[in-house]
């Protein structure tokens, strides 16, 4: 299986936070799909690889906002090193907080978990089951994604 390496506030491979849409379609092809994320977006968001890769974009120039990469697509992410979808999450949650602090005041806690100094964010949409010990999402953005810090 291939292994993705994700690096937070930088993007994962060569796909870098910041690039332009054209930059990203150059990189990676056209994209299987293209979808608004919510009415009020104003750019598509892009996806690869049965949709397991979903990059959103933001600013005049559509730029490169935040990227989120999902289990069951063909593929493992490693952040520094680590099998990010293979690894339960009490485990994974643990192996981040040595890097940043959790957000312990997300209304989501249990479901979502999100590290704002490093704009990193984890997601399962079950936590009681035997699929719900492991995270079905993890993503990154910009600076002040979810930190709201510029």
């Amino acid at each position: 299986m291939k292994a993705l390496h994700l690096q937070p506030l930088v993007g994962f491979g060569n796909i870098k936070l910041g690039m332009t849409r054209t930059e990203v379609l150059l990189m990676l092809g056209p994209c299987s799909t293209s979808f608004k994320n919510s009415p009020a977006s104003l750019y598509p968001t892009d996806a690869w690889l049965n949709n397991g890769l979903r990059v959103f974009y933001s600013g005049t120039v559509p730029r490169v906002e935040y990227i989120e990469l999902s289990r069951g697509a063909g593929f493992e992410v490693e952040l520094w090193g680590h099998p990010v979808f293979s690894t339960k999450a009490s485990l994974l949650i643990e192996f981040i907080e040595l890097h940043s602090s959790l957000d312990r005041e997300d209304p989501e806690l249990g479901y979502s978990y999100t590290f704002p100094s490093i704009e990193l964010s984890l997601w399962r949409p079950i936590v009681d089951s035997p699929d719900g010990q492991f995270f079905s999402t993890i993503g990154i953005g910009v600076h002040g994604y979810y930190s709201g810090v510029n």
